[in-house]
């Protein structure tokens, strides 16, 4: 059925019937609605609202003001369009004395704010306030919700409240020691920092607020407040909308002093900031004048102090800042320096810029600085160094300007400051036979934190430093170089995308206002592949370089100019693969004075190394042409990378060689890479000429020495590097005309035959002792088959003994009668010893003597490994025939030109000589000291035992041939009048090795492993 709408009705109203139209009906209800909503708004804006309004508002203030234990007074509340206008607005602290005065604050509502007085305000507009805060003995009172409970009288006192105030819930108190949280670093918390990011995102929805002439002022009871501020002024202030400007200025205290710290605050300071919800929608910028001084001691310094392992113990820095800008994400702090209290500026730049990650970076630096600063471990300060380049996207170092000293002890400090940057270098010139128990840390332990730290970081991160400067003062006197070196014009950016790393830096040096070198390097490294690497260094005073190295440095390199170019360069062959390079270093007029190697400073010869290098990281670890046994805990099925030089020229001097070290196994492995091989191929070279290329001081007593002929040299080297003892080389030399044309007298090993003078010192106790050596004699067939460990027929096959001797007699042993006590030096033939003598000896000193040519190589290849692990020289591999050419010719100095004289002399004896081997035995044995002024067998049987050497039983022969290392050190035992009981175990370890060779039965091992030596009476 349609609907449809009557103009007429009937209503049946008390009892009656009306007919009425419903349109009018309609608009008469409408025009009363209307009357009295009019009448409502009139009633309501002139009289009832400002009426409720004040009311509520009052009794409001009232109720909250009372919670914090403030008294509040309001002159008038007036309304208007804008707002409510509160006039004459009054707060105090009862107990704190905080004072509050408002000369005018408007507040704006919003819609329906009666029903919600939640949101009602809007905003809030201030004019004209004041606000003090008073700081008694005990801290500043802060209010807080709660029913006070006043328990001192005369709380109304003006100003400040007593000492004894006390509040119980409507005040806490802020102890004493509140400027170590607000001052000291270790006040930055995670909880702290969480807090202040939950409160900017809130601001958009905060009612906004702005403020004109605000004025606060402090006082304190005490005589170091913990506010750094006598006054404060809020020129302009807008809070709200996300954003937050104003204008601020301070009046400081003057010098302000806080414990362990100075901070200088400026007089005024300009800041411009908009804030979003997170750090890196944080815009705008703070100014100050003059500048800001922030101190740097304390906590910050003590755990800078302990990553060096070094105690602070200079006076603090202060950190000092004119302007900082904030920028989508960047932050740049300018006109930014390091400053000490005696005005020396370490560090100054004109500006940093830092790109900022998001706040949970922020919240694991603030974790791991409270950390670090709560344990001050080492362990802690690397956890902050980690969590700061996690923060860190970019860094941008404008001009900086770096002042350093190296002090007379050659460490690195900041002028005037605490030592942040000390750590002695490393002294060179170790002790060549120092005991492995005292070796200190390699420098693989020191240097591996470093390492950790720089790879701890895997985010993109992009560093620059633009037209940097480094001055550093040398304070160590008694030096050649100069006492102030410099860096100019420094350059440096460093990228890092996931697994690419871009980094370039250019440069000069200075030594004074001499020009010391310049440099210009850049390398891109994606992974493991090389992309680009070109290098263009030039230091014309390479001393200068070294003497920044600070420690003992300084007096290793004295004069000399290097320059090294390296480039990209086109493949030899379409089939190789991964990147190659060309290059050449080279070295001028160099002068070392190395301790460790000569005693005297020396001049190397020109060199020069034209090269070719490869780069392949995909390359698979190729086959060994010389190693036959690989270290069997190493799975090198996963080794790739190869660095090879393709081509290397050396040329030294005027000698010129082929020189190609390469490395194998780079990746894939835990530990070193696989292999290290060397290749050297030498053409026919004037050995006079190679002679020549040997600085002087090296060649020590071989100085002058003159040899003819040619000599061409070719060796390979394989090294696995995870066990270098398991080494391989194949060297040939070709010298088919070698001739020593003359040995100077001191060094001339071809009287040893003869008979010849010799002189025995000691220096340690200003002894010497001339003794006359007997020409050589042969030695029996039967004493070489009984104590030299050869067969008969390698005996008689013996081309040294049919060289030198075309009859060998088989003479008996002959007895020596002993002489009276203090003889002369007697010399001792082989024959005439007990045999007992030299199967000790050969046992503990060189067990394959009769098998070698002079060098133990298998014992070279342990001794260098050992020495190579423990980064230092601390056991060696000497023959016999090693340690008789330095006790014939050389001295004792421990440095390693001395080892290479030693060998070069061996070579003369065992390869050109060809000295029998019983003759360099027999020699040794009446040269070699067995004590303090005791020196050779006879002396040593008459000393200790009172007997001849032929007298000497197994024990005693033990004995002697014991102490033959140290023998200095064993003759303690010998004064104290026995042997002490743990050198049994040292004798059984000798007996041991004769057992094994043969050179005693089980018998003779079983009678005398137990047996003491005795000692002839020593106070005779």
């Amino acid at each position: 059925m349609p609907f449809s709408i009557r103009a007429t009705d009937t209503l049946m109203l008390y009892g009656r019937r009306h007919t009425y139209t419903r349109g009018a009906v309609l608009g008469a209800i409408t025009v009363l609605f209307i009357v009295a909503g009019v009448s409502a708004l009139f009633l309501t804006r002139f009289q009832l609202l400002p009426y409720l309004t004040d009311s509520f508002v009052r009794s409001r203030l009232q109720r909250t003001a009372e919670s914090y234990g403030l008294e509040l007074q309001i002159s008038e509340i007036r309304h208007s369009n804008n707002g409510l206008h509160l006039v004459g607005v009054s707060a105090r602290h009862r107990i704190g004395g905080h004072q509050l005065d408002i000369d005018t604050m408007l507040l704006r509502l919003g819609a329906g704010s009666l029903l919600r007085p939640q949101s009602m305000l809007r905003s809030i507009s201030i004019e004209t306030m004041t606000l003090h805060l008073h700081e008694g003995s005990n801290g500043i009172v802060v209010p807080r919700r709660g029913t006070p409970e006043i328990t001192r009288a005369g709380v109304g006192a003006p100003g400040i409240g007593g000492p004894g105030a006390q509040a119980s819930g409507g005040a806490d108190l802020i102890p004493a020691s509140v400027h170590t949280e607000l001052w000291d670093d270790a006040g930055l918390t995670s909880q702290a920092v969480s807090s202040l990011f939950r409160a900017l995102s809130r601001l958009g929805s905060a009612p906004e607020i702005q403020a004109r002439a605000v004025e606060l002022t402090f006082s304190s009871d005490r005589s170091q407040s913990s506010v750094p501020w006598k006054a404060a002024s809020i020129h302009e202030l807008h809070l709200g909308g996300g954003v937050l400007a104003g204008e601020f200025s301070f009046v400081s205290r003057g010098t302000h002093q806080i414990p362990g710290n100075t901070p200088r605050l400026p007089d005024s300071a300009t800041v411009q900031l908009q804030l979003g919800k997170g750090p890196t929608e944080l815009h705008g910028a703070v100014s100050f004048s003059p500048e800001l001084a922030l101190p740097l001691g304390g906590s910050l310094s003590t755990v800078l102090s302990s990553t060096m392992n070094r105690t602070s113990n200079g006076d603090p820095l202060d950190l000092v800042l004119q302007r900082l800008e904030f920028n989508a994400g960047w932050i740049t702090l300018e006109q930014l320096s390091l400053e000490s209290h005696d005005a020396v500026t370490p560090l100054s730049l004109e500006a940093l810029r830092l790109g900022h990650s998001e706040e949970r970076e922020y919240l694991q630096i603030a974790r791991a600085w409270e950390s670090a600063n709560s344990s001050l471990e080492l362990r802690g300060a690397w956890s902050l160094a980690r969590a700061s380049l996690n923060l860190l996207k970019a860094a941008e170092f404008i001009e900086p300007q770096l002042n350093l000293r190296i002090d007379i002890d050659g460490n690195y400090r900041l002028p005037g400051a605490t030592p942040l940057l000390t750590g002695r270098t490393t002294e060179l010139g170790t002790d060549l036979h120092s005991d492995i128990s005292a070796t200190e840390p390699t420098t693989q332990d020191r240097v591996s934190p470093f390492i950790d730290l720089l790879t701890a970081v895997d985010r993109p991160l992009e560093v620059r430093v633009q037209n940097a400067s480094v001055s550093v003062h040398d304070e160590r006197h008694g030096t050649a170089h100069s006492a102030e070196v410099s860096l100019h014009d420094l350059d440096l950016f460093l990228e890092r995308h996931n697994h690419s790393i871009s980094f370039g830096t250019t440069g000069m040096l200075k030594s004074g206002s001499i020009d010391a070198g310049h440099w210009d390097i850049d390398l891109v490294f994606d992974g493991r592949e090389l992309h680009a690497l070109s290098i263009d260094l030039e230091l014309p005073q390479i001393a200068v370089p070294i003497q920044l190295l600070g420690g003992g440095f300084i007096e290793l390199v004295r004069d000399g100019s290097l320059v090294l170019q390296l480039s990209s360069a086109p493949h030899a062959g379409d089939s190789d693969s991964g990147t190659s390079w060309g290059g050449i270093l080279g070295l001028r007029n160099a002068a070392f004075s190395l301790p460790f190697l000569a005693e005297e400073t020396f001049t190397v010869a020109d060199m020069s190394y034209e090269f070719a290098l490869s780069y392949d990281a995909q390359a698979e670890l190729s086959d060994a042409g010389l190693l036959f046994a690989w270290p069997d805990d190493r799975d090198l099925s996963a080794a790739l990378g190869r660095i090879t030089m393709r081509s290397g020229i050396l040329t030294v001097g005027e000698v010129q060689m082929e020189f190609r070290p390469s490395l194998h196994g780079l990746f894939g492995l835990d530990g070193p890479p696989a292999r290290a091989d060397v290749d050297i191929e030498l053409p026919p070279t004037s050995l006079q000429r190679i002679l020549g290329t040997i600085p002087a001081p090296l060649l020590g007593e071989l100085s002058g020495m003159r040899l003819g002929g040619d000599l061409a040299w070719a060796f390979q080297l394989e090294v696995p590097l995870d066990r270098p003892s398991r080494m391989e080389w194949r060297s040939l030399l070709n010298a088919p005309e070698f001739q020593v044309l003359y040995l100077p007298p001191a060094v001339d090993v071809f009287r040893l035959s003869g008979s010849f003078d010799h002189t025995i010192q000691d220096p340690g106790l200003e002894y010497e002792r001339s003794v006359r050596i007997p020409p050589m004699r042969p030695v029996s067939n039967d004493w070489m088959r009984r104590n030299s460990g050869m067969t008969p027929e390698e005996v008689a096959a013996d081309p040294r003994r049919e060289a030198w001797f075309t009859r060998v007699p088989e003479a008996p042993a002959r007895n020596v009668s002993a002489p009276r006590q203090g003889a002369g030096h007697r010399y001792v033939r082989l024959e005439e010893m007990s045999p007992w003598i030299p199967r000790a000896v050969l046992s503990g000193e060189d067990s394959w003597f009769f098998a070698h040519r002079g060098f133990d190589w298998p014992a070279i290849k342990r001794a260098f490994e050992l020495n190579l692990r423990q980064g230092q020289v601390v056991v060696g591999a000497s023959t016999i025939s090693m340690q008789l050419m330095k006790n014939l010719y050389l001295n004792h100095d421990r440095v390693a030109a001395r080892k290479l004289q030693e060998a070069f002399l061996v070579f003369l004896v065992e390869e050109v000589m060809q000295l029998p081997k019983e003759r360099m035995l027999e020699l040794y044995l009446n040269i070699v000291e067995f004590g303090p002024e005791v020196f050779g067998i006879y002396d040593a049987a008459q000393h200790y035992f009172g007997k001849t050497p032929q007298q000497l039983d197994l024990t005693e022969a033990v004995w002697l041939a014991s102490i033959l290392p140290s023998p200095k050190v064993y003759h303690r035992q010998f004064e104290h009048g026995e042997v002490f009981a743990w050198w049994l175990q040292r004798k059984e370890q000798y007996m041991a090795s004769m057992l094994r060779r043969n050179r005693i039965t089980q018998d003779q091992y079983d009678a005398e492993v137990s047996l003491k030596p005795r000692f002839r009476d020593s106070g005779t």
